[in-house]
């Protein structure tokens, strides 16, 4: 599960907590004081469980297509690049989302086909975190089980903060994502419908639109530009405030 490629899934899903953190730094440096213990305490370890009505194969494959998550996790993951392969290991270089700012991120992914699949950072402030995915099942539901180790320090420290509920919310929207783009992969009119809405609305397609639509269009009495422009002119897309592909890094932001 994790905003986004998958490690940073949960990291910035929720923001808002730096304030939280600076309050519990404040109170850290009085050895003594009256006031209550009313601060979130720090979470270092996450264990979500779930299960899906999708069979345990395809929804790995779902998580195994690298490529695919900047589709999949648009406000999270905007390009990712394979680096090295070797047997069932896997180093990529990805472009993510980190609060509002576009930057790199090196990756290494470790599996055993169909049952798990393991993803740690290699550098920056969330060096060592690691998101393990076991997957059990059959060819119609899987129960997912999402191990997170969270090794953060930096400006990421106040994610240690987040409320565990927040945090499995956000699990859960990750994995819902992943769940969606599996059970679509097989359909093609499914398939094309949540495609057009990851690129045009940057998220994955509601039940009601993916219906209606790829009825329409199975039926020829819509295309796929059609679909298109009705999603471009909607109030949805004109609500957007920030693009994917408008996000920028640092020194975009700051050239000199």
């Amino acid at each position: 599960m994790i905003k986004k490629d998958k490690i940073i899934l949960v990291f910035y899903i929720v923001l808002g907590f730096s304030v939280v953190a600076g309050l519990s730094y404040v109170d850290s440096t009085f050895e003594k004081n009256n006031l209550p213990d009313v601060l979130p305490k720090q979470i270092t370890s996450v264990v979500v469980e779930r299960d899906v009505d999708i069979g345990q194969q395809d929804l790995f494959l779902a998580f195994q297509d690298i490529q695919n998550y900047p589709l999949i996790l648009p406000y999270s993951v905007l390009d990712i690049e394979v680096t090295k392969m070797d047997g069932n290991t896997i180093f990529t270089k990805a472009t993510v989302i980190e609060r509002g700012i576009k930057r790199s991120l090196d990756l290494k992914h470790q599996f055993e086909p169909y049952s798990t699949y393991e993803i740690e950072v290699l550098d920056g402030d969330a060096k060592g975190t690691n998101v393990k995915l076991i997957l059990e099942g059959d060819s119609t539901q899987t129960h997912l089980t999402t191990e997170i180790d969270l090794k953060l320090k930096g400006i990421l420290t106040s994610f240690l903060f987040v409320p565990t509920d927040n945090l499995h919310h956000g699990v859960n929207t990750i994995t819902d994502a992943f769940v969606t783009s599996a059970k679509v992969h097989g359909d093609e009119y499914l398939k094309a419908v949540d495609e057009i809405y990851r690129t045009t609305l940057f998220r994955q397609a509601d039940a009601n639109g993916l219906l209606a639509y790829s009825t329409l269009l199975r039926e020829n009495k819509i295309t796929v530009d059609e679909i298109r422009q009705e999603l471009l002119e909607s109030d949805e897309y004109f609500l957007i405030k920030l693009k994917p592909n408008e996000v920028k890094s640092l020194e975009e932001l700051n050239p000199n």
